[in-house]
């Protein structure tokens, strides 16, 4: 399967595109959770899913046990986004 990813950054809001999974093998799931991990980003104020606010999580446990939200590691400089299961596109903004 192929899963294309698309990331940009402009004016300080830094957006990926996943696209729909295209292909298939005995198997597939019809849906597919994503866990992104930003490496060197800026202090986060807002995470959108789907134009949608995600919660911030403040801390890793919170994170771990949740299924979506995002937490921001400031001693890493690592944002780490949990989103629910889905089988359709999705739009993730940083700002």
């Amino acid at each position: 399967m192929l899963t294309p990813i698309q990331i940009t950054e402009s004016a300080g809001v830094l957006t990926c595109i996943v696209g729909e999974a295209r292909g298939s093998f005995a198997g597939r799931p019809s849906e597919r959770a994503y866990l992104l991990n930003i490496h060197r980003q800026p202090e986060v104020h807002a995470v959108s899913y789907n134009g949608a606010p995600v919660p911030a999580l403040g801390a890793r446990q919170a994170f771990e046990a949740a299924s979506s939200g995002w937490w921001w590691n400031n001693g890493k400089k690592i944002l780490a986004i949990k989103l629910p299961r889905t089988a359709k596109s999705l739009s993730v903004q940083v700002s």
